[in-house]
């Protein structure tokens, strides 16, 4: 089955089943995260170093490279820690008391992802036809392959 049918048969509009299934692959880049409650924050943005080699090892952890924005701090982002750094919630939080003694409580997480940005997977392709350039003028396939052309027109 052709990638337009896998598609349609699983409840994709035709109109997006008109590429292949690759076409539709996003890679998470970008971050804005909240700090704060909804009457009061701050912003600030996690993003995928783009200028590193795609797949590139320098990262934290060996995984391509996020850097933390925030205000004029700008440090390194290990995307392992998108659960507790993105996700609000309840987090456990182990103190020590006055006396020495550990305890731990429950504290409320006021950070949560706010924005997620996204680029396409750019799909490699053996061959590129005219409109996936972005040059069709409708008559794209005519004019690539002669028909519907008459002689001596456009001469």
């Amino acid at each position: 089955a052709s990638d337009a049918e896998r598609l349609e048969a699983a409840g994709v509009a035709p109109q997006y089943a008109q590429h292949p299934e690759d076409y539709y692959k996003y890679k998470l880049t970008g971050i804005v995260v909240h700090v704060g409650t909804a009457n009061a924050g701050h912003y600030f943005s996690y993003i995928r170093d783009r200028n590193q080699a795609e797949g590139a090892a320098s990262g934290v952890g060996g995984r391509e490279p996020w850097v933390e924005f925030n205000d004029s701090m700008v440090r390194p982002w290990d995307p392992a820690c998108l659960a507790q750094d993105c996700f609000g919630g309840e987090t456990q939080v182990n103190e020590v008391d006055n006396d020495g003694w550990e305890m731990s409580t429950k504290q409320e997480n006021i950070q949560n992802a706010y924005l997620l940005v996204y680029d396409r997977v750019k799909v490699k392709q053996s061959h590129t036809t005219e409109a996936e350039d972005g040059m069709d003028d409708g008559q794209g396939a005519a004019r690539g392959s002669g028909e519907g052309v008459a002689k001596g027109e456009g001469e």
